[in-house]
């Protein structure tokens, strides 16, 4: 399944206008998902990136 992550802090600051929207962190790619999770978990090479500011 096609999946898309994106910051949530981002957004709203896109939305508030004050973040430029071409720097809102989104992630998309292929991902096994599992309906009953309660937790989504990310390797540390996709989610290093998002806290590296």
């Amino acid at each position: 399944m096609q999946v898309k992550l994106t910051n949530t802090i981002d957004e709203a600051l896109v939305s508030r206008g004050r973040l430029n929207p071409n720097l809102l962190h989104v992630y998309e790619r292929q991902a096994l998902v599992d309906t009953g999770t309660t937790r989504t978990v990310l390797p540390m090479d996709i989610a290093a990136p998002w806290f590296k500011d």
